[in-house]
């Protein structure tokens, strides 16, 4: 739906949610959105978090229907047990993200046998409630940029491309990595990440 039949619709459908009226701003003949994609994040949100609030569906969102964990990100996790007398049964010491990583938690007594069980962790996506990427993506939306000019040598006048690259590669290190950054591995993603691309 275009700015208009959105601006109706939020007015018509959705008065008890926005307490407010959309008016044609002065020497236009008539009404505009400011900020386009925050209005439909917002509408696109108030059914998500409100599914059974309302008596009205839209075409978009019956073409769009997903599975509700669509906006979720997988992820493989280890959780390790180990029986605790205290309790009288096996409690969990902690979860790692790599099985190597299970026999190293802390709190873990090598002493005695533990057990450790694959599982799906389910992180929710933030791009689908803010309606943009993720800080995440945004910076190597960025840095794919970046590659592009300074691999095809069309890189900003002022040449400092290759500075802001290195900076921002010291940025996604700490980012992805916090306690051991590698602006290495963030180099070579980035030169992969470019040449998939080129491929």
């Amino acid at each position: 739906m275009d700015d208009e039949d959105l601006m109706s619709h939020l007015e018509e459908f959705h008065p008890g949610d926005l307490k407010m009226k959309f008016l044609v701003e002065p020497g236009r003949a008539e009404r505009r959105l400011r900020n386009p994609r925050e209005w439909r994040t917002y509408h696109r949100t108030l059914h998500r978090i409100h599914p059974k609030s309302y008596f009205h569906s839209h075409e978009e969102d019956e073409l769009e229907a997903k599975p509700l964990n669509f906006h979720e990100k997988q992820e493989e996790v280890w959780v390790v047990e180990q029986f605790n007398p205290a309790r009288g049964g096996d409690t969990v010491v902690g979860i790692a993200v790599s099985e190597e990583g299970g026999s190293q938690l802390p709190g873990l007594d090598h002493s005695k046998p533990f057990s450790k069980t694959k599982s799906i962790l389910y992180r929710p996506a933030l791009a689908p409630i803010y309606g943009g990427p993720t800080l995440l993506e945004a910076l190597w939306s960025e840095m794919d940029r970046l590659m592009e000019g300074l691999m095809t040598q069309t890189d900003a006048e002022d040449g400092g491309d290759r500075y802001r690259a290195a900076e921002l590669a010291w940025v996604l290190a700490i980012v992805t990595n916090a306690y051991a950054p590698s602006v290495d591995a963030i180099r070579a993603e980035a030169v992969a990440r470019w040449n998939a691309v080129q491929s």
